[in-house]
């Protein structure tokens, strides 16, 4: 997800922050489209923990299989979410 909003700031001319933080990134698209509001509604910024946890052994999390789930359905979402937004 987050290479996914990244790729519609590039898309945008925008500058790119070093973050994995999702909500910071979700803010920035909606500060050009204002339609990125509904991944709050899709609690798409809790999957934080899960794009820092899972790349560093320290904090490493292991989801359950619904949480798992979930996490692909919501990404599935952004994924073509934003696809809607860039013309390539």
């Amino acid at each position: 997800m987050e290479k996914y909003l990244k790729a519609f700031l590039v898309h945008k001319g925008k500058e790119l922050s070093k973050t994995h933080n999702l909500a910071l990134l979700i803010q920035q698209c909606s500060d050009i489209d204002p339609s990125f509001q509904i991944m709050k509604e899709w609690n798409v910024a809790v999957l934080t923990a899960y794009a820092v946890g899972m790349r560093y052994p320290d904090d490493f999390y292991m989801p359950t299989n619904e949480e798992s789930m979930q996490a692909v359905k919501t990404a599935e979402q952004v994924r073509a979410f934003v696809l809607t937004k860039v013309d390539f």
